[in-house]
Order: C-alpha cells, then sequence, then structure tokens
C-alpha cells in the first residue's frame, strides 16, 4: 500500500507523462519533496545533535540517508534569497517523505511513514487546549505522563518531560515519578543531545550550592567570588538580557526590593550574556543595582553544575548553601513570602 501511494505522490510532483517503475525507485531515510515561492540555493539537514549533517543544493527533491535509524528531533535549513528559514521536524521510521512548499516558513502538505510527526503535532495541540482551557494540574501532569509513558524509546519523551519538570521541579515526589519511567532508557538514549536525565538527577540529589567555589565578573569586569553571610536567605536569579520572561520579571522584582529587605531576602543576578558591555547597558539603563554578576564561558559555572537550562530559574538557599526550593517565576517566588 505505502509503495502506490509513493509512486502516486512521484506521478503527481513529476508529471504524467512521466514513467516510473517501482525497481527504480529508490528512497532514502528523508526524501524532502518542496515547492518553493522564492530562490532558494542550498538546504541544510542535520539530526538536533548535529552528529549528522548535510550540506545540499536546493533540488525539488533532495534525499539524504542517516548511519543512524531516524528517530529524533532534525534540523532543516533552507537558504534562500531573502535569508534562513530554519525549521525543526520530528521524524522516525523508514523512507520518510516530507512534502511541501516554502513561502516565509515551510509549510507541510503530508509527511509519510513517520508516526512520530503526527504524534508531536497531536501532542502539541492537546496540551495547548489543556493550558489554555485551564486543566487542573493533576489532568495536565497525568496527560504529560501517559504521553512520556508511550513514547520511552524516543529522545520525544524529552520534548514531552520538560514542562512536566517545569510545572514540577520543587517537588521530589512528582520528578521521581518521572526519573522511574525514564531510567528503563538506553545509555545511548541517557545521553541524547537533549536528555533531560541530568536535570532530573540534580533536582534530586543536589541539595545544597556552594557558591564560594565560583568565580564571576563583577559590574566593572572584576573576577569576585559570592560569599554567603549568616541570617539571611539568598535568592539567585538567573538570568540573561534576551530572555523576555526574565526583563519581565525584573520590572516586577524592581517593585517588591523593600518586600524582599522585610523579609532579610538578599537577591542576587547570575547573568549567562556573554557580552559584558550589552549586560552592564542593560543594568545601568533600568539602575537595577542589586548584587548581579555574570558567568565566563572558560570558568566553572554554575548553571553547567546545577543543571540550569530554562530562564529564568531561581534558588533560594540559606546562609549555609543548602538549596530549599527553586523556582522559575519571581511570582512563585513571592507567594511563599505571604
Amino acid at each position: 500500500m505505502k509503495q502506490t501511494i509513493v509512486l502516486l505522490i512521484f506521478a503527481f510532483i513529476f508529471g504524467c507523462g512521466s514513467e516510473i517503475k517501482p525497481n527504480k525507485i529508490n528512497l532514502s531515510d528523508i526524501n524532502l519533496i518542496i515547492k518553493a515561492h522564492t530562490k532558494i540555493d542550498s538546504v541544510w539537514i542535520s539530526n538536533i545533535g548535529q552528529t549528522e549533517s548535510f550540506f545540499l543544493p536546493f533540488k525539488d527533491t533532495i534525499k539524504v540517508n542517516f548511519k543512524e535509524k531516524l528517530n529524533d528531533l532534525y534540523n532543516i535549513d533552507f537558504y534562500t534569497e531573502n535569508g534562513r528559514k530554519s525549521n525543526q521536524l520530528w521524524l522516525n521510521g523508514d523512507n520518510v517523505i516530507v512534502i511541501g512548499k516554502l513561502n516565509k516558513k515551510l509549510e507541510i502538505d503530508t509527511i509519510l511513514n513517520s508516526e512520530l510527526y503526527y504524534k508531536s503535532i497531536n501532542f502539541s495541540k492537546k496540551y495547548r487546549e489543556l493550558i489554555q482551557n485551564k486543566a487542573d494540574s493533576i489532568t495536565i501532569d497525568n496527560f504529560l505522563l501517559e504521553n512520556i509513558n508511550q513514547n520511552t524509546q524516543s529522545p520525544f519523551s524529552y520534548n514531552i518531560a520538560s514542562p512536566y519538570i517545569y510545572r514540577n521541579q520543587n517537588d521530589k515526589a512528582k520528578i521521581g515519578k518521572l526519573f522511574d519511567i525514564l531510567s528503563t532508557q538506553s545509555d545511548t538514549l541517557k545521553n541524547h543531545f537533549i536528555s533531560i536525565h541530568r536535570k532530573i538527577e540534580n533536582i534530586l540529589k543536589v541539595n545544597s550550592l556552594n557558591t564560594g567555589d565560583y568565580k564571576f565578573a563583577n559590574v566593572e569586569n572584576e573576577m569576585s567570588s559570592i560569599e554567603l553571610e549568616k541570617s539571611k536567605t539568598y535568592l539567585l536569579d538567573f538570568w540573561f538580557i534576551n530572555c523576555p520572561p526574565c526583563i519581565r520579571d525584573h520590572k516586577l522584582i524592581s517593585r517588591k526590593l523593600d518586600l524582599l529587605k522585610e523579609k532579610n531576602v538578599e537577591l542576587i543576578g547570575i547573568s549567562t550574556d556573554r557580552n559584558h558591555s550589552d549586560w552592564k547597558e542593560y543594568l545601568k539603563k533600568h539602575n537595577y543595582n542589586w548584587k548581579n554578576y555574570r558567568e565566563i564561558d572558560s570558568l566553572k559555572r554554575v548553571t553547567k553544575d546545577m543543571a540550569i537550562w530554562s530562564f529564568p530559574t531561581y534558588l533560594v538557599l540559606n546562609n549555609n548553601g543548602e538549596i530549599k526550593a527553586r523556582y522559575n517565576s519571581f511570582e512563585d517566588f513571592e507567594k511563599t513570602l505571604e
């Protein structure tokens, strides 16, 4: 049946006058059949970890073979006269055929032989509906865990697990449920480029942070450490300039400094920005005068050791460096002060 469908598609693309014989059709792992309304110079295709990538001249039909069996998130970038058009598709299966057209972005008409693509689309749609309909936390968590269970042998499970972690990162019992499900995965999958195993283990096992072990750049671009004082609680804010929720939180935080002082909480910003001048100008422009530091890539980094990969992230420390809580918004932390 699949062979018949493939033949009909090729006949449609290449015209009714073309004689197509089954034994002459040689499908690759990924077969792109793209109609373009703009000039395309070339196409770049890779798995998400870029362990295999291909830079190819554009044709109506582009074929790519991978060493590893398809079961991943794939980058497909078109280099056009109007710039690069970037796309990502979850694909699995054999002889996958992607049919679409390129306008302002890649518009998919259909994808054959890849169940994972449609799973990813359906998951995103149903998850958005749950959020929009304000479903309760139990319903959302059960939905996420059920879908993770169904996809444990695919890196797509990490795509589903990310919102689950975001929602429950301060509840070790719930994170433990996720750990139990994903612990059955192979070592290869656990070490995948987008694996969240380290994040989970960090939440479950790391209970303290010695800030004195790290060096940061201060506003004057001098190397400095963060020393914790007795009798204080510390709120570490991990952020970067081009992070919209981080910027929104800073506006809120600037109005809550008296509250933090009243509750004996010291706020310390730790930025992952690389450009010191831009970072310093941002702080100066908005008059954010609380303690702020910037991570240096070449040095030991807190974000790496704490497996912080979503921003903003807030760590609440006592004066002994014990991690009392984690949050992804200042509002969630503020509720605990009330």
